[in-house]
This record gives structure tokens, sequence and C-alpha cells, in this order.
């Protein structure tokens, strides 16, 4: 409260107060006193002539006070008014949305299968989900849907198959036999039929583009996706350069170190399980990426976007830059630290050996995948190849020894035209004299009569 010196002058001016306005001023301003935040406009900012100053409100003339209380009253006014704008605008604006969305799932259409892919209800919702709850209200046995209940969780209570075994009903059946089903049907045949004079739409060719076309989109898109595909392609790149380092460490210098029969066994040896490592490897690799690829592949075929041999092509193609990268890092390192002969014409067998390998264990995790109907299956049939192109190589057991009734195992198996190819480019041609089975032979010789490696020409 304020003090008794003010108290004194507000009730004498409201003693010689004689209309009633000055009485009404004077109870407002003695409502402002009993107000909690009086002691707060104490000091306040007053307008007049001179501009706003901060001034105590309790040594304010009557004029000015007249005109302080006025100004209070009008702010409170305008900032009541302001307050009932703001909550009717928010108001109209959630009616808004409300009618929205009552008008959308009144329109909405609502499509409910049961397990085994059976449908139970096909039609509208209804506003606030009534068409909905009145068919299954209407089904004898199913409960009434409880007040402010969730219209979607009691669907899917009175829907499940508990609570059908429960009634001992089909809901399938029922629904079958109710007029969702008769319009559902109506609509379809009304949609299935041309109006009359219409023009039956249809394409000269299958596909927008030619085969050149799709062929080079493909392959676009798929450059793409191994260039954005690191783990695929970067692990197995550094996989033939680690084992190009492992395998020349290990047989450093051997290449030309050729005394006996054992010489030649630990360079063949080397030269089968680099190859092996690196193929087995690139095969278990492809796998997932092309079993990724393909449920996007079913899909942009299933819209037309090109053909199958479109994409196999592709797909073909963009391996051969990666596995060109791979096989010339491997030779590299391989082919100086084993130590080979050091011969151009060598060289590029070598590595068209190992390239073309590398290629066809990849091409055939491809076709493992396009033949078989998951990654699952497919990685037990890799296994399979694995064991067959290990055993039939040509290195476990020779090629003289093999009997007859397998030897067409052994030409399938792409091993044993690659171990061929990297040991008759290297030694097919080397006369150096070793001791072998107690004889004196050359090295040449030793690999025709002991792993029948011979004909360049016919391998390549």
């Amino acid at each position: 409260m304020v003090g008794a010196d003010f108290n004194v002058q507000s009730n004498s001016e409201l003693r010689y107060a004689k209309d009633a306005a000055a009485v009404e001023y004077f109870q407002q301003w003695s409502a402002i006193e009993r107000l909690p935040i009086f002691e707060g406009l104490r000091s306040s900012l007053f307008d007049n002539d001179r501009g706003k100053q901060v001034i105590d409100i309790t040594k304010l003339g009557s004029l000015e006070r007249h005109i302080f209380v006025e100004k209070l009253i009008k702010h409170i006014q305008n900032d009541n008014l302001q307050s009932l704008r703001n909550i009717r605008t928010r108001i109209d604006k959630a009616v808004d949305e409300q009618v929205a969305k009552s008008t959308c799932f009144s329109w909405m259409v609502l499509i409910l299968l049961k397990p085994g892919g059976h449908v139970i209800y096909s039609g509208s919702l209804g506003e606030n989900s009534s068409n909905v709850i009145e068919y299954f209200e209407g089904i004898s046995g199913v409960p009434k849907i409880r007040k402010n209940h969730n219209p979607a969780s009691w669907i899917l209570e009175v829907t499940s198959p508990s609570t059908e075994a429960e009634l001992g009903v089909d809901f399938a059946q029922i629904y079958k036999g109710s007029a969702f089903f008769e319009r559902s049907q109506e609509l379809v045949r009304q949609l299935s039929t041309p109006p009359p004079g219409s023009i039956e739409l249809n394409f000269p060719t299958l596909f927008a583009q030619n085969g050149w076309e799709q062929f080079k989109s493909c392959l676009w898109k798929q450059n793409l996706s191994y260039w954005r595909n690191p783990s695929y392609n970067l692990t197995r790149i550094t996989h033939a350069l680690v084992t190009s380092l492992i395998f020349g460490i290990l047989f450093r210098g051997q290449g030309k170190k050729l005394n006996d029969q054992q010489d030649v066994f630990n360079v063949v040896g080397s030269v089968h399980a680099s190859m092996i490592f690196m193929a087995i490897n690139n095969c278990q690799a492809v796998l997932p990426h092309v079993a990724r690829e393909r449920s996007v592949m079913y899909r942009e075929r299933f819209a037309g976007m090109y053909s199958a041999w479109a994409y196999a092509f592709a797909l073909v193609v963009v391996e051969v830059p990666y596995i060109l990268v791979q096989s010339v890092g491997y030779v590299i390192v391989a082919y100086s630290l084993i130590g080979y002969y050091r011969s151009a014409y060598k060289v590029l067998w070598y590595f068209y050996a190992i390239f073309s390998a590398l290629l066809c264990y990849n091409y055939m995790g491809m076709a493992l995948i396009s033949l078989t109907p998951n990654f699952i299956v497919a990685t037990i049939f890799a296994s399979m190849f694995f064991r067959l192109t290990n055993i039939f190589s040509g290195l476990t057991i020779p090629q003289p020894q093999i009997p007859r009734w397998w030897i067409w195992l052994y030409y399938l198996v792409p091993t044993s035209w690659t171990l061929k190819g990297l040991l008759a480019s290297q030694y097919g041609d080397i006369h150096q004299e070793i001791v072998a089975l107690g004889e004196r032979t050359t090295v040449d010789s030793f690999l025709n009569d002991h792993y029948g490696f011979r004909r360049l020409a016919m391998i390549s």
C-alpha cells in the first residue's frame, strides 16, 4: 500500500468529487492500489510532452493519474482483444484441420487382410471409422467398441486369429457374402470395361528405348553403384594385394630355383594356392552384392525400364575394370617377388591367366545368384563348386591320373585351364635339367609327363 499522505490526498479528492465520472475514476484508482503488482507499478514509464520518463505513480497529480488510468485500461483492453483474436484463430485452424481430416478419412478406403492373404474387409472408412465399425459390429459375437477406444486397436483385436477361432467364424467368407464385396466387384467390373468408342492403349515396342540405349543406361547405373560401394570393390582389391604380398614373401625367389621335383611342386602349389585364394574370395564377395541388386532389378524390370539381357550384359561389363585393377596389382607384386622369368611374353600370359580366372569366378557367382532363389542357397552351391574346382584342377590329381569317366570334369572346371596357362606360359619352354623321381629330365618334360601341361595356344 502507499503512504498515509497519499491516502489522505486520495480521500480528500474523493470527498470533493461532484460528478459520477470522478467517482468512477477514484474507484478505478482504488482498484489499482489493491492490485498485487501495485508496488511494481510505482516506478513506471509515463508518456507526456517531454517523452517517456520513469516516474513514481504515487506522486502524480489528479489529471496525470486520470490519464495514466485511461492508458492502463486501454492497454488491458487491447491485450484482451488480441488474446481473443489469437484464440479464435487457433480454434478456426483446429476446426479446419479436423474437417479436412474427417473428409479425408470419410473417403479413405481400407483393405484388411488376415493371415494367408484373404480379404476380410474392403471399403471406405467413413467418418471416424464409422463404416468399418458398423460392419464388424454387425457380425454375430463381435464385441462392441468401447467409448473413446481407438478404432484401429479395436479392429485388430476383434479380427485376430484367436478371436476368429473363439467365435468359430471365417471373416473372409463373411466378407464375400457382404454388400461391400458386391460393391468392390462391381467397381472392378466397371473399371475393367472400356467406355464405348475408346481405343485400346498399345505401344509398338515393349520398351521405350532400343537394346543399345538400355545397355548404356544399365551400364551407367551399374558404374555408379559399383563406384559408390567401396566395401565391395576396395575390399577385394586390397585382398588381392595382401595375397600377392603373402605368397610373394613365402616363395620369394623360387621362380627360377628349380633343381628337383620338389622345387617344381612348390612353384605349382604356390601358383594354385594364390589363384584359388583370390578367386574364391571374389566369388564369395560378389554373391551378396548381386543378391541386393537383383531385388532392384526385379522392380525396375517390372516397371518396363529395360530387358533382362541389357541388365546382364551391363553387369558383366562393369566387372572388367575392377578385375583388371585387381589382376594388375597382383601380377606386379607377386611376379617380381617370386622371381619368374622376366619376359614380356611370359608376363602377359601370366596376367591373362589370372585375369581370366578372377573373371570366371566372379561370373560364376553371378550365375549362381541368378539360378537360385536366394543368397543362402547360392552360397551352398558355391561351396560345392569350390570343392569340385579344387579337386579337378589337376594339382591334387594330375590330369594323366584322372579316370576316363571323370576326365570331363577336368576339362569343365576353369581352374584346370588357369593352372595350365600359368605354368605352361612360364615353364613350357624351359629346358633346364632337374632330378625328378630319380631320373634326370627337363622342366618342360616333367610338366608334360606329370601334369599334362602342353600346347599353350590351345589353352588360351
